[in-house]
C-alpha cells in the first residue's frame, strides 16, 4: 500500500502537476494575448484626438476619469428597475447577465483603444454585474502594471454613483491615483458624467467611453467643479455610431450637438480636430476653459 501511494505521488509530481501548471500558464498567456484580436484592432497612431488625450494623460496638472458603459448584454433575465425593486431575486439574475457576442467584440475594441493611451497610477471601480466586469476585463489586461486599484462593488450597482465615487477618490488611501475608471450602466455612468461636467442631458450607448479631463491638483477639486479647464473626449467601438471616414462624433455627444447645446454651458467644439477624417469617430469638446488653434498642446506632434 505504501509503495503504491509513493508511486502515485511520484506520477503526480512528474507528469500530472507539470501538465496542470503548463495548462494554467498557457491559459493565462492566451488570455492576455487574445485580449485584443487582430480583427478588432484599429491603429490610432495618427489620430489627432488620441494624441491630444495622451498629452493630457502625461501632464501631472490634469486628472482624468474614464467613464465606460458595459457592452451589449444578453436579453435573458433583463428586468426593469421597478421589477428589480419588487423582487430581489431578479437583481441577482440581472447581475449574472453575460455579454452578447457583439458586446464581447466591443470590449476587445475598447481594449485596443486603451492600449494606445498612456495611463499611470490607475484606480478602477465599477458595478459587480457580470456584463460590466466582462467589458472591463480586456482593458485591465492591456493596462497591466499601471493598474493600482481594482474594485467592483455592490455600492456601485444602480446606486448614487457620483456620491460613492467622490468618496472613493477623495479618500487618503487613493491620493496616489492619477487616472480613474468607472465601469457601469447607462444611467449610473451618465449620472457621474453630469456630476463632473454640469451637462444636463445626454446618452451613452453600450460599450462607449467618455474621458473627462480636469485641470486639478487633486480629486477633491475635480468634484468641487472649480477647475478652469474641463474637457470631454468620447468614443464608441460601435461602427454604427460612425460613418466611413470616421468623422461623425459618437452618439453620446452627437445627441447634444457636440455638447454645444448643453444647458448652462458655453462649450467649444474644436473643428480642427473633430472634422479630421483621421479622428476615427472621436469627439473632443472643451466644456470649460479656453481653446485657440495655436494651442501648443493641440498642435504638438
Amino acid at each position: 500500500m505504501y509503495i503504491q501511494q509513493m508511486r502515485q505521488r511520484l506520477l503526480f509530481s512528474l507528469i500530472i502537476l507539470p501538465s496542470l501548471l503548463w495548462s494554467t500558464a498557457s491559459f493565462s498567456n492566451s488570455k492576455c494575448n487574445d485580449a485584443v484580436k487582430d480583427s478588432d484592432r484599429t491603429n490610432f497612431s495618427n489620430n489627432p484626438i488620441v494624441a491630444q488625450l495622451n498629452l493630457r494623460l502625461t501632464d501631472p496638472a490634469y486628472k482624468v476619469i474614464v467613464l465606460g458603459r458595459h457592452g451589449k448584454a444578453s436579453q435573458t433575465n433583463k428586468f426593469t428597475a421597478a421589477e428589480r425593486q419588487e423582487d430581489p431575486a431578479k437583481v441577482e439574475l440581472d447581475i449574472e447577465r453575460p455579454l452578447a457576442k457583439k458586446g464581447r467584440k466591443a470590449a476587445n475594441r475598447l481594449a485596443n483603444l486603451m492600449s494606445h493611451l498612456s495611463f499611470r497610477d490607475v484606480g478602477m471601480w465599477g458595478s459587480p454585474a457580470l456584463r460590466v466586469q466582462s467589458t472591463a476585463e480586456p482593458t485591465i489586461n492591456v493596462i497591466g502594471d499601471a493598474l493600482k486599484v481594482s474594485h467592483f462593488d455592490r455600492s456601485l450597482y444602480y446606486a448614487d454613483v457620483p456620491k460613492e465615487m467622490q468618496k472613493l477618490l477623495t479618500a487618503d488611501e487613493h491620493s496616489h491615483i492619477n487616472h480613474a475608471f468607472f465601469w457601469g450602466h447607462g444611467k449610473t455612468t451618465l449620472a457621474l458624467f453630469k456630476e463632473l461636467t454640469g451637462v444636463t442631458e445626454g446618452f451613452l450607448p453600450t460599450a462607449a467611453v467618455m474621458f473627462v479631463v480636469v485641470k486639478a491638483d487633486n480629486w477633491k477639486q475635480v468634484f468641487e467643479g472649480k477647475s478652469e479647464q474641463v474637457e470631454a473626449y468620447a468614443w464608441s467601438p460601435n461602427k454604427s455610431h460612425q460613418i466611413e471616414g470616421g468623422n461623425t462624433p459618437v452618439a453620446s455627444l452627437e445627441s447634444l450637438g457636440g455638447l454645444e447645446s448643453a444647458v448652462g454651458l458655453e462649450s467649444i467644439s474644436v473643428p480642427s480636430l473633430n472634422q479630421e477624417a483621421t479622428n476615427q469617430g472621436f469627439q473632443f469638446t472643451v466644456l470649460k476653459g479656453n481653446y485657440t488653434p495655436s494651442d501648443p498642446l493641440l498642435n504638438s506632434p
